[in-house]
């Protein structure tokens, strides 16, 4: 079984909810945890700039 690396990603606006991110294969997946629930907000091609997709 393959492991992944989950990462906190501080950004520059204040979210309730930070936004975290997995990288699997090809692909970014961008999550947040609420309470025990992780909620997938965006999965995206591997060969994109993801922190400046997310600061703006």
């Amino acid at each position: 079984m393959k492991k992944y690396k989950l990462q906190y990603l501080p950004i520059a606006k204040d979210r309730k909810y930070p936004y975290r991110r997995i990288n699997v294969a090809n692909y970014t997946v961008w999550y947040v945890v609420i309470n025990d629930i992780m909620e997938v907000r965006r999965i995206q091609p591997s060969n994109r700039n993801e922190e400046n997709l997310i600061l703006n």
